[in-house]
């Protein structure tokens, strides 16, 4: 998962620093300086490295958190397919991200500044050949199919605890989903299990297509509390309805939140891109 890191190695640029744009210049001195490469420089000598706009990129991940980002397209996608090194730097919240896509997803070591210390997280690609899903996690899990359209990602990390994730693919038409029974039989659902909740909902939008996010605050008979956020939608195509679910028992929800939103804008299935977080400047 993320683990504390002492260097901060740059390799944007061939070792030449690029502008970067950090928002929260508040952190502490320390934090800075191994933070070298993120500090604004400007007048990148090599032409290969200038990004599509000019300057980088806008994004809005499922909790409506905002960032700025400097890295490349692969191809000028339509899906907006990252590849190679990007930063990502928080405008809502404090946090900065370093670190390489591969055909859009994120790969390898990822570093993650945020609270004033700078983490470490190894991040893998996996498929689930059946629904020709990939996505890329910091962490190893065990599958356990749940039926033909559900597929269940169990892990127990020291740092954050249980996490379960949950993967829904369906070709239910749009005409017949029914969006308010659909979320009310999931809660009714939640409450067969006896848990008792607080929700907020969200929907959001990006390149005209609609999604629906539920954020859920859980409590158990023995008023345990546990995190469980719903996302679900349709493809651009159609042809799948997606639901991505992630349960959370522990500590340190701002790096679950992560995980998540990271996980989530990087989710394909049959080689399209499930959500776009890529928005133009101003909306």
């Amino acid at each position: 998962m993320w683990d504390p890191q002492q260097h901060y190695p740059c390799k944007l640029c061939g070792g030449k620093a690029q502008w970067f744009n950090i928002r929260f210049l508040y952190m502490k001195t320390g934090v800075l300086e191994l933070l070298l490469c993120l500090v604004v420089f400007t007048n990148c000598s090599s032409s290969k490295q200038e990004l599509p706009g000019g300057i980088g990129h806008y994004s809005k991940d499922v909790f409506e958190n905002e960032y700025f980002s400097s890295g490349n397209f692969r191809d000028e996608s339509v899906d907006s397919v990252e590849s190679g090194v990007w930063m990502i730097s928080g405008l809502t919240t404090p946090v900065v991200l370093y670190g390489n896509y591969a055909n859009g997803l994120p790969s390898g070591d990822w570093k993650l500044v945020i609270n004033d210390q700078v983490l470490s997280s190894l991040w893998s690609r996996y498929e689930i050949a059946a629904k020709k899903c990939s996505f890329s996690l910091p962490f190893q899990y065990r599958e356990n199919k749940l039926d033909s359209n559900y597929f269940k990602l169990l892990t127990n990390n020291d740092s954050i605890g249980n996490v379960s994730i949950i993967i829904g693919v369906d070709g239910i038409p749009n005409k017949e989903l029914n969006l308010p029974v659909f979320v009310e039989n999931f809660e009714v659902n939640l409450r067969k299990q006896h848990y008792s909740f607080s929700k907020r909902s969200r929907e959001l939008e990006t390149s005209g297509e609609h999604y629906f996010f539920n954020e859920y605050s859980l409590k158990d008979t023995m008023s345990k509390t546990y995190e469980l956020y719903h996302f679900f939608g349709y493809t651009p195509s159609k042809k799948h309805f997606l639901e991505l679910m992630l349960f959370h028992n522990g500590p340190k929800k701002e790096l679950v939140e992560i995980v998540y939103s990271m996980f989530s804008m990087n989710f394909y299935i049959d080689n399209e891109r499930f959500f776009n977080p890529f928005v133009k400047k101003g909306t």
